[in-house]
């Protein structure tokens, strides 16, 4: 019998690139679940990780279900995906010349017919932005347009614009870490 494929609970196009990446075949569906926004970072990214897992799990219960959920933050405030861009500019401004993290939980469940809990972690690296001058964010914006990404930016669209260095997982930064998906595939034998 041949496995059914992994199934990605995400929009996100930088994860399923990350996941093609990795050599997994998956299908994508997206979760229809309300953000959780108010509580502590990590607390935040992990009920909303499980949230859409859930949700997942629900619609396909055969699967191996993969989600994740990224938040960013700096002196104890979560930014998560802006709502227009002046939002997104105001994100920048606040995260200008400063190092902040990023936090995504990531939860892999297996079938539900197996009846082993879900496996979950969260991750997290560190970014130090560049001093930026309104002209610049206005630019890197308007060129982007990150309203679907945590904090208002994207490492791997021109975040030479903005990013000085980073610490921690790239990928994780991204949205989903590449390393904790890779060695959880592999022990689960959805990778060889």
């Amino acid at each position: 019998m041949t496995p059914k494929p992994l199934i990605l609970g995400s929009a996100s196009e930088r994860r399923r690139s990350i996941l093609r990446g990795l050599g997994v075949l998956f299908e994508v569906l997206v979760p229809e679940t309300p953000e959780v926004l108010e509580g502590a970072p990590a607390d935040i990214a992990s009920r909303n990780a499980a949230a859409k897992n859930e949700w997942c799990a629900r619609h396909r219960p055969e699967h191996y279900i993969l989600t994740a959920d990224t938040v960013v933050c700096l002196d104890g405030r979560s930014y998560g995906k802006p709502a227009d861009a002046a939002e997104a500019e105001q994100f920048l401004r606040t995260l200008s010349g400063r190092t902040h993290s990023v936090l995504t939980a990531v939860v892999l469940a297996p079938p539900r017919v197996s009846r082993r809990p879900p496996r979950s972690h969260i991750v997290e690296s560190s970014v130090t932005f560049r001093h930026l001058d309104d002209p610049l964010i206005r630019r890197y914006v308007s060129e982007v347009m990150p309203l679907d990404r945590a904090g208002g930016y994207d490492i791997n669209e021109k975040g030479d614009m903005i990013i000085e260095r980073y610490t921690g997982s790239y990928t994780n930064i991204m949205g989903l870490p590449a390393e904790t998906v890779l060695r959880w595939l592999k022990e689960e034998k959805l990778l060889p």
